[in-house]
């Protein structure tokens, strides 16, 4: 189980008055994240609020406003620095951002200034002339948790599995949607219960009677930060790590051609999961926490790619389930009128890149809302005559509508369950199988897997007592990368970044690696010579721990 707020604080923030500065190189999402929520949870620990993680995602967005514009230097984070002053001195940040809290759970304002314009307000300096609006919509709402029942535990319910919200609060600020809870006692069966979320209001969830499993969607998408590395490159790069067309090695082409040679995966808004299983032994459960692994995957793959369009992934598709960019989505559902959200321009780093890609691609790993039965934004997306490519994809799958979007729209991997031979060799020697442009194939006896799930975790595969332990997630991960066409570093003579791709289950990092992330932005062009042609496989490591024995019936779950 996780805690939603409150989260476990780690090192000064032990104490009332915790300490911590970041010098430029270590300004990554996760140092920004972590800085972000312990800030929070004081905040929610006085208040005896819960705070949605779709909430912190928004906070660390502006506090990347500010950083990505005004802390690009050593000096900057000197004690008198911008950066030393505000992000970097607890006492100040936590008096900006409570401030700012305060103000979203109060819902007496339909308008606030911004975190980065709080923060810049600090040094003196005025967000608007750095072509950011100072002002932003609270897009956020309350839910009260008063009729669940004061004593009960509460869960929230998410794709891959449930986050406990500490005991005592009565309350949660929370990002607009559908929200899932569940709530219980210790010798009680858990009841379900939704709470709509509308921005400014306070909603009351509403206890859903007991459905059959197959009829109820999951959860949101909210991967976790700990599937990126956050490393950094040499400046000289070479090989595969040579920027190919993007960057200043950009080709002299039209962008008609530039266009043609970006892979489908690069642009296609809607992604539709197809899940084959050879095997019949992959039931409901194993099914779904399949299918969200390849969604997850999706959503950490794509922070990377800096050259995917800003809407490739928008909408995520599985079965039932329809999950739509968090990003957007809040942006969407909270406009005045059908115009769809506008770009702007950040600086950050040295480089202007749209303000939607900043958002998802530079501070971390966008959550998706599940929006299969999201009524108000249907009526609102039927409603609407904008072209915009995720309104239109939204729109056929909500009001039976034509797509009006050329083709590319859309694209459906399959993940195929087989249950010996992949296409890359037998399930002695792999894992799993990477098919460029087409899909992933899994291997089922030559592995136990650990598959996430919010029913639990569970383990799936071989079942003999000397079988190997992996995790589904990580797999799935190394096989989505073949599947945007990433080659093993070891392959293209960069055995020295080994992470999430090498090509032994286990050897290199367990996470996506700036090596990969540079591989997967030359890969979406179809003429990188190192890209992947062929299908390439995820080997079987020569030893790892035994799998651990199940706790509960796996097969057909």
């Amino acid at each position: 189980m996780k805690a939603l707020m409150f989260v476990t604080v780690l090192g000064c923030a032990l104490v009332s008055l915790p300490c911590f500065s970041a010098p430029p190189d270590q300004l990554t999402p996760t140092w920004l994240s972590k800085t972000i929520v312990e800030s929070v949870d004081r905040y929610a620990r006085k208040e005896k609020l819960a705070v949605d993680s779709l909430v912190v995602e928004h906070l660390r967005k502006s506090a990347t406003i500010f950083a990505g514009n005004l802390c690009l230097s050593k000096e900057d984070w000197e004690p008198s620095g911008y950066c030393g002053r505000t992000i970097g001195n607890p006492t100040v940040f936590d008096k900006v951002l409570h401030g700012l809290l305060a103000e979203y759970a109060g819902l007496r304002r339909a308008e606030v200034r911004t975190l980065a314009a709080r923060l810049a307000d600090q040094i003196g300096v005025r967000i608007e002339s750095l072509g950011w609006p100072a002002f932003e919509r609270v897009n956020f709402g309350i839910v009260s948790l008063s009729p669940i029942g004061r004593k009960a535990q509460v869960w929230v319910k998410r794709a891959h599995d449930v986050v406990t919200l500490s005991p005592g609060v009565h309350q949660m600020l929370a990002g607009p949607g559908e929200l899932r809870l569940e709530a219980g006692g210790n010798a009680q069966p858990r009841s379900s219960f939704v709470a709509i979320v509308s921005p400014g209001k306070i909603s009351t969830p509403v206890a859903v009677a007991a459905a059959t499993p197959d009829s109820q969607p999951l959860g949101r998408l909210a991967p976790s930060l700990e599937y990126l590395c956050y490393d950094r490159l040499p400046p000289i790069r070479d090989g595969a790590l040579s920027a190919f067309n993007w960057g200043r090695s950009t080709f002299r082409e039209t962008d008609e051609v530039k266009r043609e040679n970006l892979l489908t995966i690069a642009k296609a808004p809607l992604v539709d999961i197809q899940l084959i299983d050879e095997t019949g032994l992959c039931g409901r459960v194993c099914r779904e926490g399949l299918g969200v692994a390849f969604a997850n995957a999706l959503s950490i793959w794509r922070e990377g790619c800096q050259r995917c369009e800003p809407d490739a992934f928008a909408v995520i598709k599985l079965g039932d389930n329809l999950w739509a960019d968090a990003v957007w989505y809040e942006e969407f559902i909270t406009l005045p009128s059908n115009k769809a959200p506008q770009p702007h321009d950040l600086v950050l780093a040295g480089e202007r890149v749209s303000m939607h890609r900043a958002l998802i691609g530079r501070t971390g790993i966008s959550a998706y809302q599940q929006v299969a039965q999201d009524g108000e934004l249907a009526e609102i997306v039927c409603r609407s005559r904008h072209s915009d490519p995720v309104v239109d994809v939204l729109r056929r799958e909500f009001c039976g509508r034509a797509s009006t979007i050329a083709n590319g729209h859309s694209i459906r991997p399959i993940v195929r369950i087989k249950a010996d031979a992949t296409t890359c060799g037998s399930s002695a020697s792999f894992l799993a199988c990477g098919l460029p442009g087409a899909g992933i194939e899994i291997a089922w006896h030559s592995a136990s897997f650990e598959i996430d799930h919010p029913d639990g975790p569970i383990q799936v595969g071989a079942e003999t007592t000397d079988s190997i332990s992996v995790n589904m997630q990580k797999v799935v991960l190394h096989e989505v990368g073949h599947w945007f066409g990433i080659p093993h570093p070891e392959d293209v003579g960069l055995a020295q970044y080994k992470d999430i791709m090498s090509a032994v289950y286990g050897d290199g990092q367990p996470c996506i690696s700036g090596a990969s992330r540079a591989m997967q932005n030359n890969a979406t062009d179809r003429r990188w010579p190192y890209r992947a042609a062929g299908t390439l496989g995820l080997r079987v490591p020569n030893a790892l721990e035994p799998a651990r024995k199940p706790r509960s019936v796996v097969i057909g779950r």
